[in-house]
């Protein structure tokens, strides 16, 4: 499964061998599989939530948190979901929520640079134009 999933992988199965995969790419023992479970489960066919200003393969990156006692354990996983509604995707960062927008990242897919010490930045602000007024 390498980190991605289809619309084949719509059930249990798929959900768990995906949650494994995930289990495997990490270290940290406070990423636990009860939330590595959660989040899976929550991004496999359902709508992103989470939108970061990043892309990986020009593709938005969105994020899904799951922890119980607060930042410094669980687990999120960051990824990608081309489709918009959850049908297949990419996990592109695995890791541990630090902060309200900080993250320690044990796993991120060549590809998507990144430092292992990731913080949500907000987007940029959008530039107006500026009409320039003539002279009549």
């Amino acid at each position: 499964m390498a980190g991605t999933w289809t619309e084949k992988d719509h059930n249990l199965k798929g959900i768990e061998t995906l949650s494994e995969w995930v289990d495997g790419q990490t270290s940290n023992s406070k990423i636990t599989m009860k939330h590595i479970k959660r989040v899976v489960g929550d991004i496999v066919g359902s709508t992103p939530e989470g939108a970061t200003p990043d892309k990986y393969a020009g593709e938005t990156v969105y994020h899904q948190t799951s922890f119980d006692k607060g930042p410094g354990e669980g687990c999120t996983v960051f990824y990608t979901n081309p489709d918009r509604d959850g049908t297949s995707g990419t996990i592109v960062g695995i890791g541990i929520h630090l902060g309200s927008d900080s993250y320690k990242l044990d796993y991120r897919r060549k590809g998507w640079e990144v430092d292992k010490s990731y913080t949500l930045e907000p987007p940029p602000p959008e530039k107006k134009d500026k009409k320039k007024k003539g002279k009549k």
